[in-house]
């Protein structure tokens, strides 16, 4: 019986896979890595596949009906949005993802945006290279403390992003469909409605996935519920927001970005 088939695929050569090869082969998995151009390449080398793990780009529904053989693709990342999951549903493929990938790293960057954004870093930084410094044109500065911060789902980065956030005294808020509100509870966050985070919030955190039904998520009318001073963050995926909306508020309305 063939050995069962891992397959890396990328566009470009692949890093060193010796340590896929050295972990899998232990279980009798063959580790093959594929490089191509194109979506009929890609398909074609996939045939004898049994996992593949996506480093190409996009698996539409057009290739993933050629994989013949394959049982899951792979996206080494929090977010999934390169596969079709429908698709993928449908000719029997399970999608699965890294939910722990670089989950500190992110719910780091965001508070470094909060914490920018509360002490007016870039607005002082361009007074200073004009030549000039004057820290009462940065007033007001909110103070943090007691102040309400929105998250805008509640998986396992948000959750890091919030534990932050109350460190600084901070009250946490969070909207998702899919959590059990007990959940939140014992991490002492309010879960609520979207409409209402929004409404609320001083700082507004976006941690939502991305797909067909969450593609721009954020438009003009969330925008218009946040409160003209608020500040909001996305550290994920950008199709989630409405660019052209999001320019039109933060002119119109104040947002800080």
């Amino acid at each position: 019986m063939a050995k069962p088939k891992v397959v890396f695929a990328s566009r470009q050569p692949t890093d060193d896979l010796a340590d896929e090869r050295a972990a899998l082969g232990q279980i009798g998995v063959e580790v093959v890595s594929v490089v191509a151009p194109d979506s009929a390449s890609l398909a074609a080398q996939l045939e004898s596949a049994d996992i593949v793990v996506n480093r190409w780009g996009q698996f539409d529904q057009a290739i993933i009906r050629q994989l013949r053989r394959c049982r899951a693709v792979l996206q080494p990342s929090t977010g999934y949005d390169p596969i079709d999951v429908d698709a993928a549903t449908e000719y029997g493929v399970v999608v699965i993802n890294l939910p722990i990938q670089c989950l500190e790293e992110v719910a780091n960057h965001a508070i470094a945006f909060v914490l920018a954004l509360n002490r007016k870093l870039n607005e002082g930084h361009r007074h200073a290279l004009a030549g000039g410094w004057n820290p009462r044109t940065l007033l007001p500065i909110g103070p943090l403390v007691g102040e309400n911060f929105g998250l805008l789902g509640f998986g396992n980065i948000a959750r890091e992003t919030g534990r932050r956030a109350q460190a600084f005294d901070l009250k946490v808020i969070a909207t998702d469909p899919f959590v059990n509100p007990a959940v939140a509870a014992d991490l002492n966050v309010e879960l609520t409605t979207m409409d209402d985070v929004l409404r609320r919030s001083d700082y507004v955190s976006c941690h939502i996935p991305l797909n067909p039904r969450t593609f721009h998520v954020m438009s003009e009318a969330q925008f218009r519920l946040m409160k003209p001073a608020a500040n909001f963050v996305n550290t994920a995926r950008g199709r989630l927001v409405d660019e052209v909306a999001l320019v039109g508020c933060s002119i119109g309305h104040g947002l800080g970005l």
